[in-house]
């Protein structure tokens, strides 16, 4: 429940950034207040935490408090398996037979382009 809390605060938070704790986004989640956890949450992401964009992940792919897009969850998948996360590998993978290699395409390539931005805002 915690990764898929933290998710949710992420993809919001690439709508709308606002900066947040962890503990803010734990407030949020508890009182099921999804929209602002993923706002709270994305600047985690965009730091590198794995645990953080597969919880990502897991808002896109069950849509909670965010539009269902496994296509988009596919690429939070990814990114936090790149990131070390070992745990997003088997969902990761049951999401990429559901899609196009089109689709899979374009959702490796979003999330080399987040790599990229965090990599760059860490220079």
């Amino acid at each position: 429940m915690q990764g898929l809390f933290l998710t949710l605060l992420t993809m919001l938070m690439a709508d709308v950034a606002l900066a947040g704790t962890k503990e803010d986004t734990k407030a949020a989640y508890e009182r099921k207040d999804y929209k602002s956890d993923v706002k709270i949450v994305n600047p985690l992401d965009m730091e590198g935490e794995a645990w953080v964009q597969n919880g990502l992940a897991d808002a896109y792919m069950l849509g909670l408090g965010v539009v269902q897009d496994h296509v988009k969850a596919y690429s939070w998948y990814h990114l936090s398996t790149a990131n070390g996360f070992t745990g997003a590998v088997k969902n990761r993978d049951i999401v990429a037979k559901q899609k196009t290699p089109q689709q899979i395409a374009d959702a490796r390539k979003f999330a080399q382009d987040c790599f990229a931005r965090n990599e760059e805002s860490m220079q």
